[in-house]
This record gives C-alpha cells, sequence and structure tokens, in this order.
C-alpha cells in the first residue's frame, strides 16, 4: 500500500493478513518540521493549486404540474358544495309548498310545477358537479403525489488557495 504517491514523501508498507482478518492501516506520522499541504509541497511555501472539481449527485423531487392545479380544484369542489346546499333547501321547500297547495286545492299551478323542477335541475346539477370534481380532485391529488419523480443534479465544487485565503466556487445546471 502506498501512501502519498508521486510526493517526495511517498511512502510503501507491505502487509500480509490471514483471511477474514480486518487491519488498520495509517501512514508513519511525521514530526511538524516536515508536515506537508494538501498539494504536496512543504508548510510555508506557497504554491498556486487548483484541485479537481468533485461532483456531488443531489436529487430533487420533479411533480408533473404545478400545485396550484389541486389547489384550484378543490376550491372549485368546496365552490360547487357551498352552492348545492341553499339550492337544494330551495327546491325542497318549494316541494313542501306545492304539496301544501295540492292537498288544499288539488291543483298545481303549471308555473310553480315549472319553477320547482328548475330549482331541482339546479340543485343536482350543483351536487353533482361537486361530486365530480371531488372525484376529478382525488385523481389529480394521486398523480401529484404518486407521479413524482427523483431527478438527479450535479453540483461541482472547486477549492484554489489564493494569497490571502481560498476561493470556492460551486457550479450546477438546474
Amino acid at each position: 500500500m502506498t501512501f502519498s504517491p508521486g510526493t517526495p514523501n511517498a511512502e510503501t508498507q507491505t502487509l500480509q493478513a490471514p483471511a477474514g482478518t480486518l487491519v488498520d492501516v495509517a501512514p508513519t506520522p511525521r514530526p511538524p518540521s516536515e508536515a506537508i499541504s494538501a498539494a504536496g509541497a512543504p508548510l510555508g511555501e506557497e504554491r498556486e493549486t487548483r484541485t479537481a472539481p468533485s461532483r456531488q449527485a443531489r436529487y430533487e423531487t420533479v411533480r408533473p404540474f404545478a400545485p396550484a392545479i389541486p389547489i384550484v380544484s378543490g376550491a372549485l369542489v368546496i365552490a360547487a358544495a357551498i352552492a348545492a346546499v341553499p339550492l337544494e333547501s330551495h327546491a325542497i321547500s318549494l316541494r313542501e309548498d306545492l304539496s301544501i297547495a295540492a292537498a288544499k286545492s288539488g291543483v298545481i299551478a303549471p308555473s310553480d310545477r315549472q319553477r320547482f323542477d328548475t330549482s331541482r335541475t339546479l340543485a343536482y346539477t350543483a351536487l353533482g358537479s361537486a361530486i365530480g370534481l371531488g372525484a376529478m380532485t382525488t385523481g389529480l391529488v394521486a398523480w401529484y403525489i404518486l407521479g413524482a419523480s427523483k431527478r438527479e443534479t450535479f453540483v461541482s465544487i472547486s477549492l484554489s488557495p489564493e494569497p490571502n485565503g481560498a476561493s470556492i466556487a460551486v457550479r450546477t445546471r438546474l
């Protein structure tokens, strides 16, 4: 095994170990006067070096569409459900009025019957819209959550020593 290959302080150690054993190996510690920098030059000597950029994989979640779509769909479900309540209440009220009128006179005016039919149609339309939009919203939310995928993005980081410190550069592709 060779430590610091290609530098003046390269150290090679030969090791023999029986199969299945773990052995810890480390370079021989050097006195502080012989310490070297990561670039291979003795400490105290300034030398311009650039490290190779490291690429670290990062992952981001990609959704099939904007989150505003299920939110707007959910708001429409709520609006349709709220609209269905007074419309159905009005249709029930008209039905009771027509039942009382039919019990008293035995006849229901055609205009009253038409008004009841229109009110009931509007109530059923609002209720059906709420149910249909609710099913669509459920499907959109499921697609939004289950259809998410992870995409790998790379981040490149480089470190360079400078006369009064160091510079770090981070590059990525979005």
